[in-house]
């Protein structure tokens, strides 16, 4: 019989093997590591240089910077240098003077930089009364001079028809300038003709890029108002004609000309002043082509294009059947409203500044997707026109496809293109609708240049010809700040340009005066019709007068690079009008 009983035995310790193989494992691992190679790198170094010498020694007299190890010889060199120097160093002033002159300017500047505020208000009053204090004349200076003026070609239409650079612009690259030539003193028909030409601004010499011939020159039957370079492609130009023509150029290829609109009752019938480039997704190149008339309408295009006929289109008037409309000389794309918005700001020839709004076109930034979601079949209908029904309104498109196709039908159109789909329409203001939704204080005579500013969401600048330059907030009618040079008239934008001077604001400096003077014309006489920054190498701007010169301008670092209290000094008298303006309307109730 088996029984239970207590018992007491001895203790039994089994030890763990699975600690023993993992200890072995450990010291496997520790062996696959190899030994770590060091150095030092504060020994590499044996040369050695001074480098708080500021004055020029003689050849005789140049210090040697090898190292004695007596200490004697250099106790005795020590001894004679003090015997030389008892009576005091020798100074030349000559060289002392040029020193201070190539040196002063830009200690100037980095103290001004770093002490801005400060240093400005330890100017005396006296001198702060001076309207035009602290305006540099670049034109004389050590920099910020004329880098060059390229003469109007010789022997040519350009110097036969007397003509005026009409605009110039800096391809995407800012290594080419590109003028157009015209003139702004027709009133009837161009008996003239006109040219868009361009140069490799720094591939020569400025002496001999004065008097070089353009490398590509495109001439066309009457004058050529505007054109400006392609933001990303550098070989791409538009340009608007006097007749109302659009020209998308390609100086890469033996025939320059891409595209060419058609004169007709819905492109532009009168001169084009002139052509944005406005950013928009799903465009080929990312990039619409925005132009505006003296007739008084703004058009949208895909450049790439055929150019049979605008994507799409609105009139300068608060509706489509107004009988009178403003004719538009200039215009810019209004940022405020982000990627996509159609937005424009618009300066008239009698002095409106208005804001004008086009129709969004979403369907268009989807591309082939969105044409084949519209049935048609690409035999029959070109790919322009399925653009201008992708911009139209949706309740709208399938009206216009039917008109289109029994226009087509009628006509024995073979392939409908956007001009078939326009005159299907029979009614512009069915195809363009009024487009003005506000109005700004205007400028007394035509506003010669508009520019929203990419730093500020709602500020931008208009220039007229009764000498005002003025910075305007989206949200308000009258201005922000108001310029009035001492000059008749201005052209131009961030600089006022006027008798052949380019006068430089910088608002983190003086908001009541230029800061840089800048003499662009040889005679100081002729008018300066236009302006253009380089927006890659900065510091160099383009002007174009009425001879037909091109002048390229080098600015001071200051002035064209951004500095770090000029978005601040923008934000505050931004933000000081706006609570002003308030402030006269509280009280005025």
């Amino acid at each position: 019989m088996l029984r239970f009983e207590d018992a007491e035995g001895d203790c039994v310790t089994i030890a763990s093997t699975w600690k023993a193989k993992q200890r072995a494992k450990e010291r496997d691992r520790d062996v696959q590591v190899g030994p770590v190679d060091t150095y030092h790198v504060a020994t590499q170094s044996v040369t050695y240089a001074d480098a708080d010498m500021q004055t020029n020694f003689e050849n005789d007299d140049m210090p040697e910077s090898k190292s004695s190890s007596n200490e004697e010889d250099i106790d005795e060199n020590r001894h004679e240098e003090k015997e030389e120097n008892a009576h005091g160093p020798e100074v030349d002033e000559d060289d002392m003077a040029a020193w201070l002159a190539r040196t002063m300017h830009d200690i100037g500047d980095e103290l001004d930089r770093r002490e801005g505020p400060q240093m400005r208000e330890a100017v005396p009053s006296v001198v702060r009364a001076d309207p035009f204090h602290g305006a540099e004349s670049l034109g004389q200076g050590r920099e910020g001079q004329v880098y060059c003026t390229i003469a109007r070609p010789m022997g040519s239409l350009e110097e036969a028809d007397d003509l005026g650079c009409t605009s110039v612009s800096w391809n995407a690259t800012g290594s080419r300038v590109v003028a157009s030539y015209g003139r702004f003193d027709n009133y009837g028909w161009c008996a003239h003709r006109g040219s868009v030409c361009l140069w490799h601004a720094f591939d020569k010499d400025p002496e001999e890029l004065s008097n070089a011939p353009p490398d590509f020159r495109f001439e066309v039957e009457c004058g050529v108002m505007c054109a400006q370079a392609h933001p990303t492609r550098p070989s791409i130009v538009a340009a608007g004609s006097f007749n109302g023509e659009i020209l998308v150029l390609d100086f890469n290829q033996d025939d320059p000309l891409v595209a060419c609109s058609r004169i007709d009752a819905y492109c532009h019938r009168e001169p084009v002043m002139q052509v944005r480039w406005i950013p928009h997704a799903g465009a080929e190149g990312d990039y619409l082509l925005a132009s505006v008339s003296a007739e008084g309408r703004v058009l949208v295009w895909s450049p790439f294009s055929t150019l049979s006929g605008p994507l799409q289109g609105i009139v300068l008037a608060s509706e489509a059947r107004a009988k009178r409309t403003l004719g538009g000389i200039t215009l810019d794309l209004c940022r405020a409203n982000g990627q996509g918005a159609l937005t424009f700001l618009v300066g008239s020839e009698g002095g409106a500044l208005c804001r004008c709004s086009a129709r969004p076109m979403p369907d268009l930034a989807r591309g082939p997707k969105a044409r084949a979601s519209l049935g048609l079949r690409s035999s029959k209908w070109s790919a322009d026109a399925q653009d201008v029904l992708l911009a139209a309104e949706p309740k709208d498109r399938a009206v216009l496809k039917q008109n289109a196709e029994r226009h087509a039908e009628l006509e024995n159109i073979g392939q409908i293109d956007a001009a078939a789909l326009y005159e299907a329409s029979r009614a512009e203001h069915y195809m363009y609708r009024g487009g003005v939704r506000f109005k700004y204080q205007p400028h007394v005579g035509p506003v010669h240049a508009v520019a929203c500013s990419p730093f500020h969401r709602n500020a931008f600048l208009s220039c007229g010809a009764d000498g005002h330059l003025r910075l305007y907030s989206l949200l308000e009618r009258g201005p922000v700040l108001d310029l009035t040079p001492r000059v008749a008239a201005a052209h131009g934008l961030f600089g006022v340009a006027c008798a052949g001077k380019v006068f430089v604001y910088d608002l983190a400096q003086s908001e009541d005066a230029p800061v840089a003077v800048v003499q662009a014309a040889k005679d100081g006489k002729t008018a300066l019709q236009s302006l253009a920054f380089n927006g890659r190498t900065r510091g160099f701007v383009a002007c174009g007068d009425a001879a037909g010169q091109v002048s390229i301008l080098k600015l001071p670092w200051k002035l064209s690079n951004r500095q770090p209290d000029d978005k601040t000094a923008l934000d505050v008298t931004m933000f000081s009008s706006s609570s002003s303006s308030n402030s006269a309307s509280v009280a005025a109730r």
